[in-house]
């Protein structure tokens, strides 16, 4: 059975994107919990208002929160549009191997 693209990638990336802005979120809170984490990825995702930075205004944490969804999405986005291609691709072509 193949995956319908559009709404595998849709789906993938809405949950992937608000398990991060929560995460975000709720680092930018409670300054321990998940900084470690949000380092990682913000050694990856560059973001002027980093999520362990405690002197920065509400408009900046809002602003970096922001960032991180951001950058969740787009990366969830390209890994479903790319996981989803690549097995729609495998399986047309054992399903034709199959076939003939």
């Amino acid at each position: 059975m193949r995956i319908h693209l559009p709404s595998f990638a849709v789906s993938f990336t809405a949950v992937c994107a608000l398990i991060l802005l929560g995460l975000s979120a709720w680092t930018r809170i409670s300054s321990s919990f998940g900084g470690e984490f949000m380092n990682a990825f913000q050694s990856v995702h560059p973001n002027p208002y980093g999520a362990n930075n405690t002197d920065l205004t509400m408009i900046e944490q809002i602003m970096g929160t922001a960032f991180d969804f951001f950058y969740a999405a787009m990366d969830a986005l390209i890994f479903s549009i790319s996981f989803g291609s690549l097995y729609n691709l495998i399986l047309g072509k054992t399903q034709k191997k199959e076939s003939e």
